[in-house]
């Protein structure tokens, strides 16, 4: 059991780049058996002076020798005043004099804004998109990034953002004179390393104290030696009215923060307000006090020496960018530095789109620069696929040239296609079993089959543009995630290994079920064009089911703002995204609300099958024929039963046993409905066609549901649980349920009987014995496939019809959901395979030339 952050534990395990030092000494971090590995990360800056310093144990030790007292509150003790004294003359005597202790940055932040709001009586905080400030409320409220945020645990009314360096942004705000303080990072550092500038900062200054608001640099991170000075304020000579300090302020030993700031801002009304139990101690004070005498010590100059070792550092990521500038770049100052990574080539490929976008690729390179070079980083996760680069500041040149190499040999594994490389560290695989790094592969390898371009290309002339549309999928079956996965790893790896490494993928779902998008590609018909995305959760069908009511409902609320975020109007479920989502009713008040359309899939899929039943039996007369429909209860299989009705005389229904009662209650009412309204035609002795006569004759409305029941098995209507049985006697059977794993076993299938199955996960057990036909595929505009595995395996030019729904009504600059929830009328439905089929997307004909052509005939379920 983990009992601390298990999120945090799990993720790092299944990476594997879980560690537990025994000791460490400088930037190297012991572990058992000997070994050993460098530190670069450094406690995110925490850690400034390497690990167990000299001068730090020597402050510890003497504290404790002399019995000193450190918790005397409410007074303070006379080392914290000594310690804000210094700090302040080593910024700046003249322009600060005041202080604020903490316990960490986060707090440091919250004492600042509570500061600003009693000094100037203003409630509203200003701050800047993808800034950091913390994880308690009001420093979580004031960062400017929705990754750490979830509603209520943030304040949404009284904090506002404006992008970084945006100077008339800035200016509009605050001349509104509605904020207490506007508080910015000098670099941000969560938010990807990105330097403000200089005449941003100074204007902060300036339109701060013209318009009353209180100015903070935080400087948590950047502060204290780690862009070459004391902080960028000084560095810079810019001065805001506050500035907060932490992180290397109790040197890896301590957690320390302080906040110094101008006397302007002073009041003993913050003084009266604000205290803290363990703020002010003396221990703190001592250990932050030894840090200063350390940045101020000539014999070290840490500052020069800083300032030196980022200028060799930009010497050597010029080398390495003149080779790799289309892999990689990097943003920041000093020893602050984000190196984000890039494969263009890896573009069309799922998986790789996939594990960059949502962080994975990152965690999966530091792993792989862990076991394989010894060098502990972490990513960034404010850009997809970014290193963090914040080592001690006591490095030398010689760890500069160690951590360059690395990365030099991370961008020729990506240049060469060698992602086998990164991710057999996954599954513990020697790296030595796999072919050397001389050898290179393709990311993709799909022959001379084209792919779909990435986005719309102009060559293919001025065609009107239809709505961009997200598809949300998911992992089905095992067989289709191994198929996503790049060549190299496909290639080099067993059968074994990739059904292993496919295993560790769904381990990390279980810890991180996070979508994000794994495929742009675009769709063209003779008359316009659309944009769209695959956007992925690594879930398995049986682990989205195990999912509680609200995890269900937060999984596909991300998946929405995944969707918004990356221009999406357009929203197609497949798969169990609709299960979950209740066809998409459970989510449809928050997509209007963002503006999003969304439709479920099940009108086309349950369509195109019935279509594609059709072109099988062509004009067989099948009034004598049974066909079966599993599943009867969901969406999809109602409309398959009312579908087929048109053509066949005696239907099965099977559902759970149990069941039977809620089948009737719903299906017997919509098979009416549908019979009267259908655009279908109804053929003699079909069931319809007996329906149709029997509400002619019969005033049905006043007939019980008991009545009902028993003239429906008169007319040919049966409703079972035991699906041996109604196996045994279909002509047709067609499977569709939201089962999520197979469970009907082919024995029972009578000879010459035709079968379809339209779930995914498939519901048949393997039997390779029976053709099996995959229900819901449509063909496509063109004959393309959309990124290099086609999503689910199929040729290029033949997709599933849940997707081809999301694609036509995009193409149709659909208005309005029509496919919603889980009954959907058959008249509605006829309506979007119309639409469909307007737009080029045609249901499978099995009978035709054309279809042998495209090697339909070799699409069915290998069962």
């Amino acid at each position: 059991m983990y009992r601390i952050n298990e999120y945090r534990q799990k993720l790092l395990k299944s990476f594997n780049i879980e560690i537990h030092p025994i000791s460490a000494q400088g930037n190297i971090l012991f572990l058992e058996n000997g070994a050993f590995v460098y530190d670069y990360l450094s406690q995110y800056g925490a850690v400034s002076f390497g690990h167990n310093s000299d001068f730090l144990k020597n402050a510890a030790i003497n504290f404790i020798k002399n019995n000193q007292a450190s918790l005397i509150q409410p007074n303070i003790p006379t080392v914290v005043e000594v310690f804000a004294s210094q700090l302040i003359k080593m910024v700046n005597n003249d322009y600060y004099s005041r202080c604020i202790m903490s316990n960490s940055g986060a707090e440091t932040v919250e004492a600042a804004l509570k500061l600003a709001r009693i000094k100037t009586g203003r409630s509203k905080i200003l701050s800047v998109v993808k800034g950091f400030h913390g994880k308690t409320f009001a420093a979580l409220s004031a960062s400017g990034s929705n990754r750490f945020k979830k509603p209520f645990i943030h304040d949404e009314e009284h904090y506002d953002y404006v992008e970084l360096n945006d100077i008339s942004a800035l200016q509009e705000k605050l001349s509104t004179q509605k904020y207490a303080a506007f508080i910015v990072e000098p670099i941000l550092g969560e938010g990807g390393m990105i330097p403000a500038s200089k005449a941003f900062l100074s204007a902060s200054v300036s339109l701060c104290k013209e318009f009353g608001t209180m100015s903070i640099f935080d400087e948590i991170q950047t502060g204290l030696g780690r862009t070459g000075d004391i902080c960028i304020a000084k560095q810079f000579e810019i001065y805001p009215d506050c500035i907060l300090f932490s992180k290397a302020l109790g040197g890896g030993l301590v957690p320390v923060g302080t906040a110094i700031y101008s006397e302007k801002f002073h009041t003993l009304e913050f003084d009266k307000k604000h205290s803290s139990t363990f703020a002010n101690n003396a221990f703190a004070a001592t250990i932050a006090l030894s840090v200063l005498h350390y940045l101020n010590d000539p014999d070290i100059a840490l500052y020069k020496k800083v300032q030196e070792l980022s200028h060799y550092l930009d010497q050597q990521l010029d080398r390495l960018l003149f080779r790799y500038s289309h892999i990689i770049r990097f943003n920041g100052l000093g020893l602050m530095r984000s190196f984000e990574l890039f494969d263009s080539n890896a573009q069309y490929n799922m998986m790789i789109n996939f594990c960059h976008n949502n962080g994975s690729l990152a965690y999966t390179i530091c792993g792989y620069l862990l076991r394989q070079h010894k060098i502990f980083v972490m990513p960034l996760l404010s850009k997809p696929c970014a290193i963090r680069f914040e080592p001690p500041l006591i490095i030398e040149k010689i760890d500069i040239d160690r951590f360059i190499d690395a990365l030099e040999v991370v961008c020729e594994i990506i240049e060469k296609g060698r992602y086998d490389l990164f991710f057999c560290q996954l599954i513990q695989l020697d790296q030595a079993l796999l072919p050397a790094l001389s050898e290179s592969y393709p990311v993709s390898f799909v022959g001379n089959t084209p792919i779909a371009d990435i986005q719309y290309n102009q060559k293919n002339g001025h065609l009107k543009a239809g709505k961009k549309f997200a598809f949300l999928i998911h992992s089905t079956s095992l067989e289709d995630s191994i198929h996503t996965f790049p060549y190299a790893i496909k290639q080099n790896f067993s059968s074994d290994q990739l059904l292993k490494l496919t295993h560790k993928f769904l381990e990390i779902a279980h810890v991180d079920p996070s979508p994000d998008v794994a495929a742009l590609f675009t769709v063209y018909n003779h008359q316009c064009y659309v944009d769209g995305m695959f956007i992925l959760s690594p879930l398995s069908p049986q682990d989205m089911l195990k999912l509680s009511t609200q995890e269900k409902l937060n999984l596909m609320l991300e998946y929405l703002d995944i969707a918004k975020d990356n221009g999406a109007e357009f929203i197609g479920l497949g798969a169990y995204t609709s299960v979950i989502s209740h066809g998409g009713e459970s989510i449809l008040e928050y997509a209007q609300a963002k503006k999003l359309i969304i439709t479920n899939g099940n009108s086309l899929t349950a369509l195109a099958t019935v279509e594609s039943i059709f072109s099988l039996i062509e004009d067989t007369d099948v009034s004598t024929h049974h066909a079966v429909v599993v599943g009867a209860r969901g969406s999809v299989a109602k409309l398959i039963v009312a579908g087929v009705a048109h053509r066949y005389g005696h239907l099965i229904l099977v559902g759970r046993p149990g069941s039977e009662l809620k089948i009737e209650q719903e299906l017997l009412p919509y098979l009416v409905e549908s019979c009267r309204d259908t655009q279908y035609e109804i053929v003699h002795g079909s069931f319809f066609d007996k329906l149709r006569r029997y509400i002619e004759t019969t005033q049905i409305e006043h007939c019980d549901l008991h009545q009902m029941t028993e003239d429906f098995s008169q007319l040919g209507l049966c409703i079972v649980s035991d699906y041996q049985l109604a196996l045994a006697k279909a002509d047709m059977v067609i499977s569709a349920t939201s089962e999520g794993k197979a469970f009907l076993n082919t024995q029972y299938i009578k000879e010459n009987a035709v079968v379809f199955d339209v779930a995914r996960p498939f519901d048949f057990i393997n039997n390779k014995h029976i053709k099996i036909y995959e229900g819901g595929l449509v063909q496509q505009p063109n004959p393309v496939l959309y990124s290099d595995c086609n999503m689910v395996r199929m040729p290029a030019g033949l997709n599933l019809a849940c997707l081809s729904e999301t694609i036509a009504l995009s193409m149709n600059s659909q208005e309005k959901p029509l496919s919603i929830g889980k009954t959907i009328d058959f008249k509605t439905a006829c309506e979007i395979l119309n639409i469909a089929k307007k737009q080029g997307f045609t249901p499978i004909n099995y009978r035709t030339k054309e279809s042998h052509n495209n090697h339909i005939k070799d699409i069915y379920i290998n069962v």
